[in-house]
């Protein structure tokens, strides 16, 4: 490595360190895409509960959600909660050292459902790539924080400098999520209550409210989530961890 490689990976590394908005949160990962010359980077932290569930609780993304007809698939990832069968997150959970995603099957044994994520993500413009993860085990719960890029495999040595960086996220995801204490604490029940998919009527129900007034929690929702619909306001608050 010379000295000008090491020097961007320190500068890579600090900008990530001390990020605590979204906004220098991305600015450090277009300077680790622009760095390791890939298309996309995403960041994301897990829970596994101890029936091994999956919930996604943070994530930011930059160019990761595929290309061309496809491109709502970071979309589709959250509403469908693909991370129980993305074979990714599995073989992340397993092995403690960075991979290509090309070497999957050399980690994890593929399952039909497995195979046939992979295949729509290969549709969705998502073929080369490689993850390196972190496990943390908590009270109740284990957390698991991976840092993936995509459009090509990665040398020995830039999975290594994925390896370095991947340990400085996970409280960098938690700091950059931003606008989460924009929402009143009805507006987060409420928020909560459309992701299981509750009605109007349902959600007045529940909160023992008028659907006049669920109607207008939901509009500020949209605004302060700069959101035009309900599944568009789910994604944005799911990316921020606020569901």
């Amino acid at each position: 490595m010379d000295y000008i490689s090491f020097n961007r990976i320190v500068d890579i590394y600090q900008d990530f360190e001390e990020s605590d908005n979204r906004k220098m949160a991305t600015a450090a990962i277009d300077k680790l895409k622009a760095f390791l010359e890939v298309e996309g980077v995403a960041l994301i932290k897990i829970k596994i509960s101890e029936s091994g569930k999956r919930t996604i609780s943070h994530i930011i993304t930059s160019d990761f959600d595929g290309t061309g007809s496809k491109k709502e698939w970071e979309s589709v990832y959250l509403q469908e909660s693909l991370q129980n069968v993305d074979p990714i997150v599995a073989a992340s959970i397993v092995t403690p050292h960075p991979f290509n995603w090309s070497s999957i099957t050399s980690i994890i044994d593929i399952s039909p459902e497995q195979s046939l994520f992979l295949a729509k993500a290969q549709e969705a413009g998502l073929i080369n790539g490689a993850s390196a993860s972190s496990v943390t085990c908590k009270k109740l719960y284990h957390e698991l924080n991976i840092l993936s890029v995509s459009g090509r495999n990665l040398t020995e040595g830039q999975l290594e400098v994925l390896r370095l960086l991947q340990s400085c996220t996970c409280s960098l995801l938690e700091k950059s999520v931003d606008g989460a204490q924009q929402l009143t604490p009805r507006e987060h029940e409420v928020l909560a209550w459309l992701a299981e998919g509750k009605s109007y009527w349902d959600i007045s129900t529940i909160c023992n409210i008028s659907e006049r007034t669920v109607k207008f929690h939901i509009q500020n929702i949209y605004q302060k989530l700069n959101a035009q619909n309900r599944s568009q306001a789910i994604v944005v608050a799911m990316k921020r961890g606020m569901i």
